[in-house]
């Protein structure tokens, strides 16, 4: 689920646009998919429907609707995802303490002028310790200085950064 900021019946709100399967997506399709959320019609984006239908029941069933998808494992992933991201980055903030309902809330800041991008990596205690999320961060440098690097390289040249190794 990625955090986008729109305005709904002029008022400004955050609405989470859920990317399936983003491991299988060139970066290209994701860039398009997180661009169509920010600017079609609020109506065309399935995951802001969903949302805004939610958003019009009367609190209480509400409440009860958000707890019980927030409990039941197929209504979580849909409605929550297995994990958030969100950033402050384009508006010029640093990164964000950011928390959400999924057990899981990434979140990064602007890129420095070394090329380095300050990474947060917010989760429940009760999901995961944290040697886990230690090695899903090394493992995201990883990927983020080669994959990634490997695939922005087909449209602009990028510098690939020396990686960290995992340790198991």
């Amino acid at each position: 689920m990625v955090a986008i900021a729109r305005v709904a019946d002029g008022e400004e709100c955050i609405l989470m646009e859920r990317v399936l399967t983003p491991e299988t997506m060139p970066l290209a399709e994701i860039d398009a998919q997180l661009r169509r959320a920010k600017t079609a019609p609020i109506e065309e984006i399935g995951s802001f429907r969903r949302i805004m239908r939610m958003s019009r029941v009367p609190q209480p069933f509400r409440r009860l609707g958000w707890w019980l998808a927030g409990r039941t494992g197929r209504w979580h992933a849909t409605n929550f995802g297995n994990y958030g991201v969100t950033s402050a980055a384009a508006q010029g903030g640093g990164e964000l303490h950011a928390i959400g309902p999924g057990p899981f809330v990434l979140s990064y800041g602007l890129a420095e002028a070394n090329g380095t991008i300050g990474v947060v990596l917010r989760w429940d205690h009760r999901v995961t310790d944290a040697a886990p999320i230690a090695r899903v961060l090394t493992r995201l440098e990883q990927v983020m200085n080669g994959e990634i690097v490997a695939e922005l390289r087909g449209s602009r040249q990028i510098e690939a950064k020396p990686v960290r190794a995992v340790v198991k």
